[in-house]
């Protein structure tokens, strides 16, 4: 997950899950063994305090890679009040 803007002042990121945790992507094979993960786009927290919910789209670095079915992730983000 990338964050663009961070939470407000005096929070935090507690914790985070992205649903679906594994998306399907399809390339050439020679491209394909060197994808581990994707990155959301920059998500603006800086409204958010609590438990919050957002939509994203998921990326690859490598323009040669496809998702398959979509890129759409949902993010659940749960902020806590930094001590």
């Amino acid at each position: 997950m990338k964050v663009g803007t961070p939470p407000p002042d005096g929070w935090e990121i507690g914790s985070t899950e992205i649903l679906p945790p594994n998306l399907t992507v399809s390339g050439p094979a020679s491209k394909m063994g060197n994808i581990t993960e994707a990155e959301t786009g920059p998500l603006d927290l800086s409204g958010l305090k609590g438990d919050s919910t957002l939509t994203a789209h998921a990326f690859i670095s490598d323009s040669a890679v496809r998702f398959d079915g979509g890129s759409r992730v949902t993010v659940r983000v749960k902020l806590r009040r930094k001590e």
